[in-house]
């Protein structure tokens, strides 16, 4: 949501092409959505290089590692993001989305690593997380998700106004 919301202030800074279109076509905002995917993709994977790990997967103590315990180059991780997208998020079509996800919750459950990490030859490691870590991580995807349904419910009761 946030590289959404930079490249749409971006592009919306610099081409008032890109606002008439944005707001035309209900149908663009979901493009819009499925294009920036690999870009939040790209960012994480530099995030991950700079950083160590994503703040996500640190609040709950994960850790993305080669089978022999190293950590992942941005390329490999790259690569892992972008097999995610395809084996874990159906390219992000929400429909096929359900049904992928589904079946990666299935294989963890069972004990095996999701298919995305086991073709991919990474491993998710875990350690225990203290309770405010849980809950912290909780407030905040509550909060995305009350965020992106406010927002949602601006943009159909037609209360954003393009600048």
């Amino acid at each position: 949501m946030l590289v959404a919301f930079i490249l749409g202030a971006v592009f919306s800074r610099y081409s008032a092409n890109f606002v008439e279109w944005f707001y035309e076509s209900g149908a663009s905002c979901q493009l819009f959505g499925l294009l920036y995917l690999p870009i939040a993709f790209i960012l994480d994977a530099l995030l991950y290089r700079a950083i160590g790990n994503t703040p996500g997967k640190a609040l709950l103590g994960l850790k993305v590692k080669t089978l022999d315990g190293k950590s992942l180059s941005f390329a490999q991780y790259l690569n892992r993001n972008f097999s995610m997208w395809v084996s874990g998020l159906a390219l992000g079509f929400p429909l096929f989305t359900l049904f992928t996800l589904v079946h990666q919750a299935g294989r963890l459950g069972e004990g095996q690593q999701a298919s995305y990490d086991e073709s991919t030859g990474f491993c998710v490691h875990s350690k225990p997380v203290d309770w405010w870590r849980k809950t912290a991580f909780g407030f905040a995807f509550v909060s995305l998700f009350v965020i992106i349904m406010a927002l949602n419910t601006m943009e159909q009761t037609g209360h954003v106004e393009p600048y």
